[in-house]
């Protein structure tokens, strides 16, 4: 997401459900730039979004 590559996911079905929590969020702007909250338990993180990420 950071960087804007492309990348294809094959049999990772434990990722699965997780990715789609990930990418299931509300993305927050902040300087010019989107953001996501992505967390761990109670460690949360804001990660950078690329602009050209969909």
């Amino acid at each position: 997401m950071e960087t804007g590559n492309t990348v294809v996911l094959l049999n990772l079905e434990n990722l699965y459900e997780s990715l789609y929590d990930a990418l299931n969020q509300y993305y927050v702007y902040f300087g010019g730039e989107r953001y996501v909250d992505l967390g761990l338990g109670t460690h949360r993180v804001k990660c950078p979004v690329h602009k050209n990420f969909r």
